[in-house]
């Protein structure tokens, strides 16, 4: 487990990453290895890979004033190469939208 950890955490700001595509590649069944993380972590492996997304996300938020935001360079900047699939993600987590985040948590409110 901690060599998946560790491999998502290497490239979770990747926009290109495929976390199935590496999960395929070890020598056990992805079921397997997710059922396993998933006791070990109390996630599963994408869950964990989009925490660690939308945690970055939020603390690039919270580091710019909201008047200096671009949704869009941010989102790829956490590995999200779609801005409002980012969005959605953000919202479904924050339960609001990036911006609006940002502007009630103003700059180093955090």
């Amino acid at each position: 487990m901690d060599e998946i950890k560790s491999d998502i955490m290497q490239n979770f700001t990747d926009c290109d990453y495929e976390l199935d595509k590496y999960l395929h590649s070890i020598p056990f069944s992805y079921d397997y290895l997710r059922k396993l993380f998933k006791s070990e972590m109390g996630m599963t492996p994408h869950n964990y890979l989009t925490n660690l997304r939308v945690q970055m996300a939020e603390k690039l938020l919270c580091s710019y004033g909201s008047d200096e935001l671009n949704i869009s360079e941010i989102a790829f900047t956490c590995g999200y190469s779609d801005s409002l699939y980012f969005s959605r993600v953000f919202k479904k987590n924050f339960g609001c939208s990036p911006k609006k985040y940002a502007a009630t948590r103003g700059k180093g409110d955090a």
